[in-house]
């Protein structure tokens, strides 16, 4: 994403009101630190959307845009919410944690 594109706002979609660079950073700190969406359909969604945001895209869903508001209300950036999780030692979920069937 070129600097261009990162100030780029996002006028579409949940995300609106966002800039590029800041919906993808919000997506990436709340699809790894507060994952949704482990029940089907969501399973499946959830997996859509996560391959749109490592294609660069911004998906939309799980009320992350809005959870994001709610940070940026009281004055969190993407940057210090990462910065706060990564002191607690929070785990980053990733794809490859879900477990089926008796562990």
């Amino acid at each position: 994403m070129s600097t261009k594109d990162s100030n780029e706002p996002v006028t579409q979609g949940d995300w609106a009101g966002f800039t590029r660079a800041r919906a993808i950073a919000w997506c990436w700190n709340l699809y790894q630190y507060e994952p949704h969406g482990f029940v089907s359909p969501g399973s499946i969604l959830r997996e859509q959307r996560t391959r749109e945001l490592e294609a660069g895209g911004i998906p939309n869903g799980f009320g992350y845009a809005d959870r994001a508001r709610q940070f940026e209300a009281s004055g969190v950036s993407p940057e210090r919410y990462r910065a706060a999780r990564e002191t607690l030692g929070s785990p980053i979920f990733s794809a490859a944690d879900i477990r089926f069937g008796r562990g």
